[in-house]
Formats: structure tokens, sequence, C-alpha cells
């Protein structure tokens, strides 16, 4: 049986990151038994999983995913759940020609890329 959030607020955003709030739109099915809703907002996340399985794809994969300064357009309505996939890496940036740092980047660049979602939107995310 599906559960679905009755609210009366009108749309909402739904990235559960953290265990942080996030404000629920009215008939959105929560996802999982440890999503709660209080004063219309999500609660809870799933258990994380670790995955061991050999991947050779892309650092980066996702629907509106772009690199500073530029936003994906958002060519959608309503609302819309997003699978992202962002392998992080230890590896020695360059700042200034001649200094570098060791640093945690993001699909292998820091700034990591920017995820683009409307409000009310659900983010799945794998790192």
């Amino acid at each position: 049986m599906k559960t679905f959030i009755k609210s009366a607020v009108a749309s909402a955003l739904l990235v559960s990151f953290a265990g942080l709030p996030v404000i629920a739109e009215a008939n959105v099915p929560l996802k999982h038994d440890s999503e709660y809703v209080i004063d219309g907002k999500i609660y809870g996340m799933p258990k994380a999983k670790i995955y061991r399985d050999d991947y050779n794809g892309p650092a980066v994969v996702g629907d509106y995913i772009t690199m500073v300064p530029h936003l994906a357009e958002l060519d959608y309505k309503g609302n819309k759940e997003h699978e992202v996939r962002m392998d992080v890496f230890s590896q020695k940036v360059e700042v200034a020609p001649g200094v570098s740092y060791n640093a945690w980047t993001f699909g292998g660049s820091v700034p990591g890329p920017v995820l683009h979602v409307r409000e009310g939107d659900r983010v799945v995310f794998k790192m």
C-alpha cells in the first residue's frame, strides 16, 4: 500500500539530504517506511546502501547537471524524480601555476557540477 502526503502546501523541495526536513506537496507518495510527515514536511531517509559493483561509466550521471556558470534548462512541468550519480575522488588540484593541494573532487572537478531542479522534485542521489 502506498502512503500519500495530504498537505495544503502547494509545492516543495523533496531533497532529503542528511536528514534535513523537506516540504511535501499534496499527493506525493512516500518512498520508504522511515519517511514521515509533520506540518507538511517530509522527514526521514532510507538506510544508506553501500555498492561494491565494478563501474566503468562516467563520473557524473543525471539529467539537468551542468557546470557553473551554466544552469540546465528545466523543460518539464510539475514534479519529477531525478536519479543522480556523482563519484567523489581524492586528487591533487592545481589552483595556480605551481600551487596545488589534495582535495575531494565531485565528478573529478572542484567545484563540482550543479544539479538544477524545481521545487517539489525528489532527488535520489548516489555517491
